[in-house]
């Protein structure tokens, strides 16, 4: 097993608290029965293809003691509104963690309500805690507890709540410092772990179905996610020819949706060299170069000052454009 992450099959919670004490705990847990069941639910998960448990009462109550008990820092739970936000508050402040605030994950192409009958839900909540012990610090400065990626679509998709990497990294970067510990007891398909091994994290995380826990290992396993030194080899090594292509591919996925985070500011590339030390000048470059072209990007201002955007609806093009590849 690789040293800096470690994914275990069974009872998440169980597995935490016989791992002990982590620096961060990060998931997206299951919502409840009547939230799934509702309308409002059919918006952010597919209604019909859960095969997990919906979060009960006693299984929230149970989760948010071995979470307080074994987090020393950040605790992000990702939630419903409706249900999730005040029963994670109260459950964790109960426990002895201090709510911080309500965080949003901002869906840049949420689904529709297919039944018609009202709007959709476009954002997902994130309840942020902090350990009563440690001083309370963030890389994040000021800004607002808000985050923006596209939802999976098409044959990425391989779990019904499946969350971007774009959001899961932009949280490990605002939350976390390299080398420690992210913690993750539902962990679906190891997103959270993807991330955090990408960012220079290390990663310890449990899924109870197989099938699932399975695919979270496949992921973890492919060189496009070890760590960063091994990221930059396969961005400048053209052998094998098949990892470059997949390399650059992630790389092209993640400027995209960086640039679409900004909210129509747009970004130059000093601020993409920031956000991704592992892939070099030129390839970041020549990444906005083929985005360009593909009309996935314009850019504006002079050779100094330029700062690229997305077009409104040509992106969800490109990226499926990418996925047929």
């Amino acid at each position: 097993m690789p040293d800096d992450w470690d994914f275990e099959c069974g009872d998440g919670l169980n597995g935490l608290l016989e791992r002990g004490a982590v620096d961060h705990t990060m998931t997206d847990v299951p919502f409840s029965k009547r939230v799934d069941e509702n309308h409002a639910a059919e918006a952010v998960r597919d209604p019909g293809e859960f095969d997990f448990a919906p979060m009960t009462p006693e299984l929230l109550e149970h989760a948010a003691r071995v979470i307080a008990s074994v987090t020393r820092r950040w605790a992000l739970i990702v939630t419903d509104y409706e249900e999730g936000v005040p029963l994670w508050k109260s459950a964790l402040e109960s426990c002895g963690m201090k709510f911080w605030a309500t965080g949003h994950f901002r869906k840049l192409n949420p689904k529709p309500l297919m039944r018609g009958c009202g709007p959709s839900q476009p954002n997902e909540a994130i309840v942020i805690c902090h350990g009563a012990h440690l001083e309370q610090r963030w890389n994040g400065g000021g800004k607002a507890a808000e985050w923006s990626a596209s939802v999976v679509k098409g044959t990425e998709r391989v779990h019904p709540t499946q969350k971007p990497t774009m959001l899961l990294r932009q949280l490990v970067e605002d939350f976390t410092d390299p080398g420690e510990l992210i913690a993750d007891p539902f962990a679906g398909v190891a997103t959270t772990g993807v991330a955090a091994v990408a960012c220079g994290r290390r990663f310890w995380g449990a899924e109870l179905l197989p099938h699932y826990h399975e695919i979270g290992l496949g992921r973890l396993s492919m060189p496009l996610f070890d760590p960063r030194p091994h990221q930059q080899d396969l961005l400048e090594n053209p052998e094998p020819k098949g990892h470059v292509s997949r390399a650059r591919m992630e790389l092209e996925r993640f400027v995209l949706d960086f640039v679409r985070s900004s909210n129509g500011e747009g970004v130059n590339i000093s601020m993409l060299t920031s956000a991704m030390p592992s892939a070099s000048d030129k390839e970041i470059q020549r990444t906005l170069a083929k985005l360009v072209k593909t009309r996935a990007l314009h850019k504006t201002g002079k050779t100094n000052t330029t700062r690229y955007h997305a077009h409104p609806q040509e992106p969800q093009e490109h990226h499926g454009q990418q996925q047929a590849q």
